[in-house]
């Protein structure tokens, strides 16, 4: 969960050098996984690590964010709670991404679009 959280600042920086990095530390950390969860996952990563742009990048990060959401949910963190915002301009509608805070820092347009999005939802701490 939390290369994922991180991985929204470099992105939405439009910074391509530290996205691939975090790309790299989510795959090491997924070879240490096991379940379809993370197979999912890094299959997702794998394809974020091919595409050569960063724009090309932000699209599996479109089905991670999702995924992540949706184990987040079920697994709620403990001693934090997370925010799930939304951006209606992505591609043929709407992505959500989760992020520490309130302020909306857009990792699917960087700087062409960095405010633009909505808190959808918060995920209370488990604690």
């Amino acid at each position: 969960l939390e290369v994922v959280l991180d991985m929204k600042t470099p992105m939405s920086e439009d910074d391509p050098v530290e996205t691939d990095a975090m790309i790299e530390r989510a795959l090491s950390i997924l070879d240490r996984t096991d379940g379809e969860w993370a197979r999912g996952l890094r299959s997702d990563f794998e394809e974020m690590k091919k595409a050569g742009s960063l724009d090309r990048k932000r699209i599996p990060f479109e089905s991670i964010s999702a995924a992540m959401i949706f184990h987040t949910r079920e697994n709620p963190p403990s001693g934090e709670s997370l925010y799930i915002h939304s951006c209606p301009m992505v591609r043929n509608g709407s992505a959500d991404w989760l992020s520490r805070e309130k302020e909306i820092l857009n990792p699917y347009h960087g700087s062409r679009m960095l405010h633009c999005g909505f808190v959808k939802d918060e995920i209370a701490s488990a604690s």
